[in-house]
């Protein structure tokens, strides 16, 4: 899958299981029910569709995610999504691939299909509740067969919602709890009695107010140089080119830049970023409908505000936004959908988006959703707030180090400037110089260094005898190994002279060169056997070649199919291949080429049955083939002309009151050709 179009993040191809019940469905035989989904590690983007389609489980499976509700999108397509529950992860991990698991009506469990991503999702662990959905589109055949279902897990009832709740204090009660004489900083103060301010009072820009004492106290000179300030201030003109100039139409200029004021009646400013483990850092979108959810039965009734950066700038067509919308426990839509601003294809830039949590809400899906885009987009600096203005991005503070974290105080941390400081005043005890090796030169002791008193042996001092390695060697006593004496060539040679053996016929022998070592003899053996098999001949290898079955590849597709010669004036085919676009166009219709093996021309279809394509995009759809032979391939045409990617598994399907459904290769009329 790795040759596909490059701009393809993520892929799903249904199982031969799959295909038998979708088949069966249509035949109203059957009954199926999503059960489960699996997640795991795994990177198959680079598998091949037959690879994929013969698969029954997954490998480094993470965690099962529960099916969270199954929607009928028309006759034959569901929609199926998938809750992945962060709480229940066993660690943080990559997403790669997602096995979807059904069972049909005679309670037999099969993986359905196989959803592989081109870039991995990451999972994190978290204790907060946060859940990452999937919604996989899934051709099913018949969707009135398909069990259709919610999972209530995520449901909180009125018990746990009271107990939860008693701890907090409603709006009303608050300010009932306040003390009279606590004082409002944004009303006057009026006080009944003497107060003293330890630190004294400061005005809302944080000059001290001076107190009648002050005053009192203040010389002349002082109380003239104030009055003569203020007099400055009150008669001097202002600067026009520092003053804010209202537009009269709810903008402000200010430095020659038209801004939008905060309005303190309507707009509220949040505190902190209520979304985990974000980043300014822009990372590509794994598919282009990102869904993220958070819990929000904790916020009902407040103003939520989500902010990211959407970069398209990689794409040659369509635009990218953001949607939020409420649901209840069980998924269902509550209140109305808000959308942002869009980025248009070729740019970068922030979009922004507010909702107000309704009535009943259990969570709020956050959708960052490409609109007819070629490419997913790059995401960054993801931030839900409270109120209704965007602020700048920042991370959550959980995401923060904070000084409680470090395994020391700053207080207890020492600076360079310290470090320095101290090191000129360190004691240091100097090495006993009897005990040192000194160098009269490069790497040259003056004496012979000793190893435990044991002066070391220098490359001059050894045996002029001594056998190296390196150079070939003359043993003028015995050699032996493991006691035993070794033989010379002479030795060897004067024993191999008197063993008794008889000599082969020259006649039946094969002699190879004294110069290669090869043999380039022939002769005819009346039967040759290998441990009392017979060996194969070159015509007994080719008569079984021609009417075995051969693997056929070709360009025109991916992947692969078997073809064997009937030796009858027929073919047959099996296998699964797979087209990202049509090979050309027939009649106004998507046509697929399927190139015979060189030597064959394929002129008609000798076996009954119908041929059925299965369209592979970000939906799944069964689709009826028609074949007509122009030339020596087998064409394939739709009933469509939209150039869709097909995966045709090269089969008859037969459907009887007898029999049922079944499937066998497909077999072709085919003239040799050479």
């Amino acid at each position: 899958m790795a040759s596909n179009d490059e701009q393809r993040s993520a892929t799903t191809i249904l199982t031969t299981a799959a295909q038998s019940i979708a088949a069966r469905l249509i035949a109203n035989e059957t009954t199926a029910k999503f059960t489960k989904a699996e997640i795991s590690t795994t990177n198959l983007f680079n598998q091949s569709v037959t690879e994929l389609q013969v698969l029954t489980s997954l490998d480094n499976v993470q965690q099962t995610a529960d099916i969270n509700t199954v929607t009928v999108i028309n006759n034959n397509t569901v929609n199926v999504n998938v809750a992945i529950d962060q709480t229940k992860a066993p660690n943080n991990y990559q997403m790669n691939s997602v096995g979807l698991f059904a069972v049909d009506g005679d309670g037999k469990e099969v993986l359905y299909s196989v959803t592989v991503l081109k870039d991995p999702v990451y999972i994190h662990q978290d204790a907060m509740g946060s859940a990452l959905g999937i919604d996989l589109e899934t051709v099913v055949g018949q969707a009135s067969n398909v069990e259709i279902s919610v999972n209530p897990a995520g449901a909180v009832t009125n018990e746990i919602l009271k107990a939860t709740l008693a701890d907090y204090v409603k709006t009303d009660d608050v300010k009932s709890l306040i003390p009279a004489t606590v004082i409002d900083g944004s009303k006057p103060a009026d006080f009944k009695e003497s107060v003293t301010l330890e630190k004294g009072a400061v005005d809302g820009t944080g000059n001290a107010i001076a107190t009648t004492k002050n005053l009192a106290d203040g010389d002349a000179q002082t109380l003239t140089s104030a009055k003569a300030y203020a007099d400055t201030k009150v008669s001097g003109k202002a600067d026009d080119s520092k003053v804010v100039h209202d537009n009269h139409d709810g903008t402000e200029q200010l430095n020659g830049v038209q801004v939008q004021p905060f309005n303190k009646l309507t707009d509220t400013i949040g505190g902190r970023n209520l979304l985990l483990r974000t980043s300014s850092t822009e990372v590509i979108n794994s598919t282009w409908n990102n869904i993220i959810y958070v819990d929000v039965t904790k916020l009902i009734g407040v103003t939520l505000t989500y902010s990211c950066i959407l970069d398209i700038t990689q794409a040659a067509r369509g635009s990218v936004s953001v949607f939020l919308a409420a649901q209840d426990s069980s998924g269902n839509a509550i209140g109305n959908t808000s959308s942002s601003n869009s980025i248009a294809y070729g740019h970068s830039g922030r979009v922004i988006v507010t909702i107000t949590v309704p009535s009943g809400a259990s969570k709020l899906s956050i959708n960052e959703r490409t609109h007819h885009t070629d490419v997913n987009p790059y995401v960054g600096s993801r931030q839900l707030e409270k109120g209704s203005i965007a602020t700048d991005y920042r991370p959550a503070p959980e995401d923060k180090v904070n000084v409680a974290d470090m395994r020391k105080p700053a207080n207890d941390v020492a600076g360079i400037e310290e470090v320095n400081a101290k090191q000129d005043k360190l004691t240091i005890t100097p090495a006993d110089d009897s005990k040192v090796a000194h160098l009269s030169g490069a790497n040259n002791f003056d004496t012979v260094p000793t190893v435990n008193n044991n002066p070391l042996l220098l490359a001059s001092s050894l045996p002029s005898d001594l056998a190296r390695t390196s150079q070939q060697a003359n043993f003028t006593g015995k050699l032996q190994k493991s006691g035993v004496d070794v033989a010379t060539v002479d030795d060897v040679s004067a024993k191999q002279d008197k063993l008794d053996y008889t000599p082969a016929n020259d006649a039946n022998t094969f002699h190879r060169s004294p110069d290669t070592g090869a043999v380039t003899e022939s002769g005819n053996f009346p039967g040759l056997q290998v441990k009392g098999v017979d060996v194969a001949t070159a015509a007994d290898l080719k008569s079984v070649e021609e009417s075995a079955w051969r693997e056929i590849t070709n360009p025109a597709f991916q992947g692969s199919y078997l073809f064997r010669d009937n030796e009858d004036g027929t073919a047959s085919l099996a296998g699964t291949i797979y087209f990202y676009n049509r090979s050309q166009q027939y009649n106004e219709n998507d046509d697929y080429i399927v190139p015979m093996p060189d030597g064959y021309k394929a002129t008609g279809v000798a076996s009954e049955g119908s041929l059925m394509g299965f369209i592979n995009d970000f939906s799944v759809s069964l689709q009826g083939l028609k074949a007509y032979f122009p030339g020596t391939a087998l064409h394939l045409y739709t009933d469509l002309n939209q150039n869709r990617p097909l995966s045709i598994p090269l089969c008859s399907i037969i459907s009887s009151s007898a029999t049922g459904i079944t499937s066998s290769p497909i077999v072709l009329k085919v003239v040799k050709t050479s």
